[in-house]
């Protein structure tokens, strides 16, 4: 992950144990509500599908998956554990 101070975003790569990867495109909405959108190859045109992860306390962390039509298709729940 990166910030690009240009546009004042972050620009992220996700590689899975399985081989497939994903790029992101993301910002902070608020100081606990970060949003961004699924992306092919950093394009921002070419949008795939969106996220949203809200930070409800320093060690609580909710990820929501939508597709590109902003139709919810997940939902993961973070926790820092000792």
């Amino acid at each position: 992950m990166s910030l690009s101070p240009k546009e004042g975003k972050f620009h992220g790569y996700t590689l899975w144990s399985n081989g497939n990867y994903g790029t992101w495109i993301a910002s902070f909405n608020s100081e606990k509500k970060w949003s961004g959108n699924w992306v092919r190859d950093f394009n921002p045109e070419a949008v795939t599908g969106k996220f949203e992860a809200v930070f409800e306390t320093p060690t609580n962390m909710t990820l929501t998956l939508f597709n590109i039509d902003g139709v919810k298709t997940g939902e993961a729940k973070y926790s820092k554990v000792k």
